[in-house]
């Protein structure tokens, strides 16, 4: 059964949804019920892929997990909504392609996906750009003072923790509304804003590359940009789901080669790395 598994798994529609499944599994992780249609999903790509590939499928996945985000709205972050689109996405895709031609599943699916990637990375950049307390390292101080999954990010930019313990207690007074002063020092704010300005431009390369039509200069930037976010976003704030989600997009895009088989490891492989050492 393995031995069929696995070649079942280089078909691309059985592929695709293999790793949704267990994007979705992972997903759950925002609300416990959602882990059963995601295994289900999972169980049938195993035992009945043919079934597993049937667009039904995919639109009750759908349906179930935007009824999920409108029910349980307080536990879901923004990727989950950007999976229930992915999941519209792939249903139409194999809606769309005959059941014996994987070229027109991928010409659906990968399109699909590249501009899901390429919309949500041009929002955020906008976003950031819009508000500029992201360009000018505000935004980021204010996670590295609050947030103790980006002490990794803190030490090896030299900050110590008296000045973000000093943070910490000047973001509680101005929100107690006690003291109007929260400012970091200069020597350190620009060390986090060139971190910020960085990141920015590499989810403009993202963006850039996803949106730029195959076979470009740009295009050529894709594999590379996204797992090169993945890996400095990931590896400090490990947000599982995310990841898993933008490697099997990421994978569809390249159309299902076996040159980026290593994309879906890698990315999943660093936020499991930082989960295990968040105390470190």
């Amino acid at each position: 059964m393995i031995d069929r598994f696995l070649a079942n798994l280089r078909e691309p529609r059985v592929g695709v949804v293999v790793l949704t499944s267990v994007v979705s599994l992972l997903m759950a992780a925002h609300w416990t019920p959602m882990m059963f249609p995601g295994l289900l999903a999972l169980v049938l790509t195993v035992v009945a892929p043919t079934l597993a590939v049937r667009p039904v499928v995919w639109w009750a996945m759908a349906a179930l997990w935007f009824a999920a985000v409108v029910w349980q709205q307080d536990r879901m972050e923004d990727h989950v909504y950007l999976f229930a689109c992915w999941l519209v996405a792939l249903a139409c895709s194999l809606s769309a392609s005959p059941s014996t031609s994987a070229d027109a599943f991928l010409d659906q699916a990968a399109w699909h996906a590249r501009v899901l990637v390429g919309v949500t990375f041009t929002v955020a950049v906008l976003w950031k750009l819009f508000f500029h307390q992201f360009v000018n390292g505000m935004a980021l101080w204010t996670f590295l003072v609050t947030d103790d999954r980006f002490s990794p990010l803190a030490r090896s930019l030299g900050i110590p923790h008296s000045a973000l313990h000093e943070g910490e207690e000047q973001l509680t007074g101005v929100l107690a509304g006690t003291t109007d002063s929260y400012q970091p020092p200069s020597d350190l704010l620009w060390r986090v804003a060139v971190v910020a300005v960085l990141t920015l431009l590499l989810e403009a390369a993202v963006a850039v590359s996803f949106l730029s039509p195959d076979g470009s200069l740009a295009a050529r930037l894709r594999l590379p940009s996204i797992v090169t976010f993945g890996l400095v976003t990931y590896a400090v704030v490990p947000v599982l789901g995310f990841a898993a989600l933008l490697a099997t997009l990421a994978t569809v895009v390249a159309r299902w080669q076996r040159s980026a088989a290593w994309v879906f490891p890698v990315m999943v492989a660093a936020a499991l790395v930082r989960v295990v050492t968040l105390q470190v």
